[in-house]
This record gives C-alpha cells, sequence and structure tokens, in this order.
C-alpha cells in the first residue's frame, strides 16, 4: 500500500506475481480524478485486464466526451462492454453516440443503448435507442423510446414520417401558389 497526497494505492498479486487488483482510495472511498486514470482496475492471472472503472468519491463517473467510466473484457483482450456514466447514472448524449454497449467475444456488436439520465432516449427520426444484434451483425430486434417511455408501433410510424407539402397552397405577395413535391 502507497499513500500520497492523501490518496492511498492498493495493490494485490496472484502468486504468479501479476496484478489482481489496483485501487485509489480518498478518506475509504474509491477515487481518483478520472483525468488521472482509473480508480479501479481488476486483472485476469494472465495480467490482461478484466476491467476498470473510473470513479469520484466511490461513484461510477466520467465526463462522456473523455470516455467511458466502465469496461470490461474478455480474457482474450477483446472489449466486452463500456458504459458512460455520470454520479453513476447510465447517461451521454444520444447525439455522441450509446451511453452502453456489449460485444460478442469476436468483438461483433450484442447490443447499443441510449440513454439520457438513466432512461432510454433517443430521437425516433434518428434511429432506435434499443438494439441487439445476432453475432453474425444481422439485427435482431430493436426498440424506439423517448424520455423513458417505450413507443408503439403506432408512435414511431407517426414519428418517423416526414409530413408532405404535395398540394398545400401558400400564399407569397398576394398570389397563391400550389406546391408540387419532386
Amino acid at each position: 500500500m502507497l499513500v500520497q497526497k492523501n490518496i492511498e494505492i492498493r495493490t494485490e498479486r496472484y502468486s504468479n506475481g501479476q496484478p489482481y487488483y489496483r485501487e485509489f482510495r480518498v478518506e475509504g472511498k474509491r477515487h481518483r480524478d478520472p483525468k488521472d486514470g482509473p480508480a479501479y482496475e481488476s486483472f485476469y492471472e494472465s495480467g490482461q485486464l478484466c476491467f476498470r472503472e473510473f470513479r469520484v468519491e466511490d461513484k461510477l463517473h466520467r465526463d462522456p466526451k473523455d470516455g467511458p467510466a466502465y469496461e470490461s473484457f474478455y480474457k482474450s483482450g477483446q472489449l466486452c462492454s463500456r458504459e458512460f456514466r455520470v454520479e453513476y447514472t447510465l447517461h451521454r448524449d444520444p447525439k455522441d453516440g450509446p451511453a452502453h454497449e456489449s460485444f460478442y467475444e469476436s468483438g461483433q456488436l450484442y447490443c447499443r443503448e441510449f440513454l439520457v439520465e438513466g432512461e432510454r432516449h433517443r430521437d425516433p427520426k434518428v434511429g432506435p435507442a434499443y438494439e441487439r444484434f445476432y453475432e453474425s451483425g444481422e439485427l435482431h430486434y430493436r426498440e424506439f423510446w423517448v424520455e423513458g417511455k417505450l413507443l408503439t408501433d403506432a408512435e414511431v410510424a407517426t414519428a418517423t414520417t416526414h409530413p408532405s407539402c404535395d398540394g398545400a397552397v401558400v400564399e407569397f405577395q398576394g398570389r397563391k401558389y400550389r406546391l408540387v413535391e419532386e
């Protein structure tokens, strides 16, 4: 155990000398400025990273623009999952990408979720808030959510259709014109 500037750094090792975990604590809580690196890392006996957590005062937290607050890995080193969290809550601006993603060990995407302040949310015109895929990459199913509410098929159809102006009459400088959509 090493203590620097009120930061306690704990490390344990497997019998083969490889690290088992490394954590940073302040006043008994896992804590580290996310810009300095993760507050907790766990390793497989081979030394390969198992998962890492960015924590502030014991809460999973990292500015989503800086990267995920949590990542886990298969023994092969392939990414298993990643989560973007702000003060423990799954959160990421949907324009920047999903707040949660999971992957097959092959690296193929298994599922992705768009969440804002812990609730599934994405503009249906842009795409679904939740998708799950087969390992082949083919879409298994998807769900459209807005502010934590699952949309019905009819609500999705209404939200994703673009109204036509074909046949509408507009007036410009005292004259009426009928619009024709091309």
